[in-house]
């Protein structure tokens, strides 16, 4: 389980790194974003990626009883509602 969570968060950001590029730009995203809006949204919406793997690869530390247990749980609860605080302001700024 913890190496599923470190590997998926190591994924989320390779994948996260490329949208925030320009490398990747997801189907959804081509068809709900008008084209002079794309560019931005890919963007943030790569960082909001690469935060989410930050977020896995925190409860995998947080599982793995790692010390001080208690600061990767907080790190993982006030970076999870971060992103998703972010990733709404980000949909409803570009999308349609």
């Amino acid at each position: 389980m913890i190496f599923l969570l470190l590997a998926l968060g190591v994924i989320f950001i390779g994948y996260g790194a490329l949208v925030a590029s320009g490398k990747h730009t997801p189907l959804s995203s081509r068809l709900m974003v008008e084209e002079e809006n794309l560019k931005p949204w890919c963007k943030t919406a790569g960082i909001s990626k690469m935060v989410w793997g930050v977020v896995l690869i925190f409860a995998a530390f947080y599982l793995m009883e790692m010390f001080p247990r208690i600061l990767w749980g907080a790190c993982f609860v006030v970076c999870a509602v971060w992103n998703i605080n972010y990733t709404m302001k980000n949909n409803r700024k570009y999308m349609k």
